[in-house]
């Protein structure tokens, strides 16, 4: 899980670097900047298409073998609940990146590269990134809490 997290991670800040004044920033004056946009954006996608592949298959064989141990029957039967829960929060957070911006730079007419934007980005990008990070974390104070117990 610790693997998916980081691929999601990693997708999302090659997200993060194509956005406009980011990366006009970064890639400015190069000739090629139209074909780096277009490798930040297909990273992004492979990187979080592999973390999603990967982390259905880790959930589907944790629950495959929990169900065969007859252990963690409370897993289970909560599975649908926790993986919709885990990929909710990803979703919820990526959309405030996107729609966020979008909306406040379409109703205030605040440009792309003003600070307020800047602001929601990096909010965003700083509650995206560590989001995949708290389900394998919770999962592991879970299993810390049983062993002290």
């Amino acid at each position: 899980m610790v693997f998916v997290a980081f691929g999601e991670s990693l997708g999302i800040i090659f997200l993060v670097l194509c956005y406009p004044p980011i990366f006009e920033h970064c890639f400015a004056g190069n000739s090629y900047g139209k074909y780096v946009l277009i490798l930040l954006y297909l990273l992004h996608h492979v990187c979080s298409g592999a973390a999603q592949i990967v982390e259905g298959r880790l959930w589907f064989k944790l629950i495959e073998i929990k169900l065969r141990n007859q252990s963690q029957t409370r897993l289970a039967q909560n599975f649908w609940g926790i993986h919709a829960m885990s990929q909710n929060i990803h979703l919820v957070t990526s959309m405030i990146m996107l729609w966020g911006t979008t909306a406040i730079s379409g109703l205030s007419g605040v440009k792309l590269d003003g600070p307020l934007m800047f602001t929601i980005v990096g909010v965003a990008a700083l509650i995206a990134l560590p989001s995949k990070f708290t389900l394998p974390l919770a999962w592991r104070l879970r299993l810390r809490q049983q062993e002290l117990s």
